[in-house]
């Protein structure tokens, strides 16, 4: 998937956190190739410019994931534990919180609340 990251500035601005979802999931529709090894020198740097800071390390410090699983007869929302720059994330299953797909406010608040609670 190819989206570009979009920084909120509080995980209380619903308006953001729903216009970011339906953005990625429209994206979430065309298929992109994976990059060749020659592209991945700066492919994160986007991520690095709207989270305001210089390198990867610096990135995954303060850094929360959901993963975002969408259907036709659902949305699933999954928050990953964030295990440092040399960790990665790590799912939490029994955290996760399943939705109709039509119901973005919904999903945009579900997504507020996991990120309060389970990826600070």
């Amino acid at each position: 998937m190819e989206v570009d990251p979009i920084r909120v500035n509080e995980p209380t601005d619903n308006v953001a956190i729903r216009n970011g979802l339906i953005k990625a999931l429209e994206g979430s529709q065309r298929i992109v190739p994976h990059p060749s090894q020659d592209q991945w020198t700066g492919f994160f740097k986007p991520f690095h410019d709207a989270a305001g800071v210089r390198s990867f390390k610096a990135f995954m410090k303060n850094a929360r994931c959901i993963y975002i699983d969408a259907a036709d007869d659902h949305i699933r929302l999954t928050p990953l534990r964030n295990l440092g720059a040399r960790g990665g994330f790590e799912e939490m299953a029994d955290a996760a919180i399943s939705m109709s797909p039509g119901d973005m406010d919904g999903a945009a608040f579900a997504i507020q609340k996991l990120l309060t609670e389970n990826c600070s």
